[in-house]
């Protein structure tokens, strides 16, 4: 399940570095970041909207439960910009098993 994008991007849309770890470990799952392309999604106000044409390659929160596992499961995510702001993601995930044909875990 992809959650969020760590992503700082300058008023150029190219990125700029940062830290991104986490913080406290689900209990019934695996949390990664892992660098994947995809689309910013600014908003159409934003000064950095036009960033939201074409894909680039950014740091992205990604989780997955243990296979067969249903209830409730938190983790915690920090993220450091480069300016040295410290964002801290708290995520809590309400995992439900959908049986045999559908080996994925479901965020409501």
């Amino acid at each position: 399940m992809l959650l969020y994008q760590t992503a700082f991007f300058n008023p150029q849309c190219t990125l700029e570095d940062n830290e991104t770890f986490v913080t406290k470990e689900p209990e019934h799952g695996v949390v990664a970041i892992e660098v994947i392309e995809n689309y910013a999604n600014f908003s159409a106000d934003s000064p950095r909207a036009k960033c939201n044409e074409k894909k680039v390659a950014m740091p992205t929160i990604t989780y997955r439960s243990v296979a067969g596992y249903t209830g409730a499961d938190t983790f915690e995510v920090t993220s450091v910009s480069p300016s040295g702001f410290r964002y801290v993601y708290s995520y809590t995930l309400s995992i439900i098993d959908r049986g045999p044909t559908k080996k994925r875990a479901d965020n409501r």
